[in-house]
């Protein structure tokens, strides 16, 4: 995990061993109600190459589109990578949400 992402978690109390990223299986992608995807270029992979599972398919910022998500991983500025975070945050929140809504 980046230290950033780290110190990201750890500024708003949330266990970094739940974070943890994984290399997504098959069976993964077979067992998922839904698959939040970060990156476009990623998205349009899934939808070329896994057309039977298109209807899982969702792009992170799908619960807010004025919220746009550069991949973390190639910002160098930290304030830029924080406010990145941030804004994740707000989506993953958002989700869960819309989440307790469908129930």
């Amino acid at each position: 995990m980046d230290p950033r992402s780290m110190k990201y978690l750890e500024l708003k109390n949330i266990n970094s061993t739940q974070h943890q990223p994984t290399k997504i299986d098959m069976q993964t992608i077979e067992n998922a109600s839904l698959l939040i995807i970060f990156d476009f270029e990623i998205f349009e992979y899934f939808r070329s190459n896994y057309k039977k599972y298109t209807n899982k398919l969702k792009l992170i910022n799908y619960v807010d589109k004025s919220i746009k998500i550069p991949d973390p991983y190639i910002l160098k500025d930290d304030k830029e990578y924080l406010e990145t975070m941030e804004n994740i945050n707000i989506l993953v929140n958002s989700w869960a949400k819309q989440k307790d809504l469908d129930k």
